[in-house]
């Protein structure tokens, strides 16, 4: 007579057989995790900003434009307006 008693042992022995595969490979993702948290910090520290790059190309292009092609507002000019007035052409 069968009781199910070899059933549930084996039920039993394969639900711990599982456990360990899922600590095992909870233990690799968390030191997956590590590994690419420390490529991530190390890109973004030898990273520069994007503004460096992407400045000078919006400039010319706006100033050939005649106009900002970012908000649509005025080119920016070379030469920046200052209140300082030259001494040397004051009179």
């Amino acid at each position: 007579m069968v009781d199910g008693n070899a059933t549930v042992e084996h039920l039993r022995e394969q639900n711990a057989r599982l456990k360990e595969q899922i600590e095992e490979r909870e233990k690799t993702i968390l030191a997956l995790r590590s590994h690419c948290a420390n490529i991530y910090e190390r890109l973004h520290a030898n990273s520069i900003e994007a503004a460096h790059l992407i400045r000078p190309i919006v400039e010319a292009e706006s100033t050939n434009a005649g106009h900002c092609i970012l908000c649509g507002g005025e080119a920016p000019t070379s030469s920046r307006q200052s209140n300082v007035v030259p001494l040397k052409e004051r009179k």
